[in-house]
């Protein structure tokens, strides 16, 4: 009796032992499509599928026996951009169920907590030695980023979920903030950063990285390494403004997507820095179509103006207590009475977009400001 059923067990294990390897099979030979920033990326088993738990168990027992500290961050950051690959494919071929979404941004955020302290660890480690392994973690960074914004902006009627994915954002970017804070000097990751941006094969590259930059700005003290993001956002702005000289693809701009509030800050400080009037004019052009699109889309309502001008009298407020007049002062009152006015007209688009632009003064006034007393102590 004892012997059939150790015999009986024996065969049962073996068909589970089986039955695993078959699952394994579609983690070894997954399938493959192109992700945000136009690099292919497979998925393999899906969070949605019901043995994606052995997916997981793999991923774990091969996790368990790395002990070198760049091979572990180099294996996280194999399974994070797994993770985004898996939340990408979700969102294509199941934007409708919110808990599917839900559960695979989940799921990516625990592992990006688990890469964010071996990074940490790689402070001290000599460059040369974790070059490209630096070149992996700032690339997969910004497209990381880059997949979240985008996501944040197809999702922005699911309030909930769209703050969720800009708050996983603000957790990839930090590694962006740990490198040249730990792990090199602010001028070589600008240069890292740059040399990344500019070898990416993408239309509107140089804007969509800008609004990445924007994000990271605003999560940097103010000091050498805040003014080198800045200065790498101008240059790329710059480059955009040439683009919008020699003629945009008009139908592929109006499909990026992007934060609206952002695009219109955007091409607003392009044309604060440009004294070519042609190229004024063409910026004039496109600012009023993106508000056009939105306008038409429906995206920006009551809403969005109230939080827009809430965000605008908050940045005046902040100038306010640092300058007594100036300037940029005036113009950020004036922009944001005008959006005052269009509210109260309900006009909101005409609101949402006078606030944006009084935000824009607002922020781009206190940035200075942070930076020369920066450099003045």
């Amino acid at each position: 009796m004892l012997r059939r059923l150790k015999s009986a067990t024996i065969k049962v294990m073996k068909k589970v032992i089986i039955y695993a390897v078959f699952l394994l099979s579609f983690v070894v030979f997954p399938v493959t499509f192109v992700f945000a920033a136009g690099v292919s990326q497979s998925t393999g088993l899906l969070p949605s599928n019901p043995f994606y738990f052995v997916k997981e168990w793999t991923r774990s027992v091969k996790r368990a026996w790395i002990f070198d500290t760049i091979k572990k961050v180099e294996f996280d950051l194999n399974i994070v951009n797994e993770k985004a690959a898996e939340l990408q494919k979700l969102s294509q071929i199941a934007s409708d169920k919110e808990d599917l979404i839900i559960d695979a941004l989940t799921n990516y955020q625990l592992n990006l907590e688990q890469l964010i302290p071996e990074v940490e660890k790689l402070k001290g480690l000599n460059i040369a030695d974790i070059n490209k392994l630096l070149d992996r973690l700032v690339e997969r960074s910004l497209a990381h980023a880059e997949l979240f914004s985008a996501l944040s902006s197809q999702f922005n009627e699911n309030n909930d979920l769209s703050i969720k994915l800009k708050d996983v954002e603000k957790r990839v970017l930090y590694i962006m903030v740990i490198i040249p804070q730990k792990v090199e000097k602010p001028e070589d990751f600008r240069i890292r950063l740059q040399q990344i941006i500019n070898n990416q094969d993408q239309e509107f590259k140089e804007l969509k990285a800008a609004e990445i930059l924007d994000y990271l700005e605003a999560l940097l003290p103010a000091g050498v390494m805040r003014n080198e993001i800045n200065k790498l956002k101008k240059d790329l702005l710059l480059k955009f403004g040439v683009q919008a000289q020699n003629g945009l693809n008009q139908e592929s701009f109006s499909q990026l997507t992007m934060d609206p509030m952002i695009k219109l800050k955007l091409l607003d400080e392009i044309r604060k820095t440009v004294n070519d009037q042609d190229l004024k004019n063409k910026l004039n052009l496109l600012r009023q179509r993106v508000l056009d699109q939105v306008a038409q889309s429906g995206k920006i309502g009551q809403s969005e103006a109230r939080e827009a001008l809430e965000q605008a009298t908050q940045s005046l407020s902040a100038l306010q207590s640092k300058v007594r007049s100036s300037q940029a002062l005036d113009q950020a009152k004036f922009y944001l009475t005008q959006a005052q006015n269009f509210y109260n007209q309900i006009n909101y688009v005409s609101a949402f977009s006078q606030a944006v632009s009084s935000i824009g003064v607002s922020d781009e006034a206190l940035r200075k400001l942070a930076s020369d007393l920066a450099f003045s102590e």
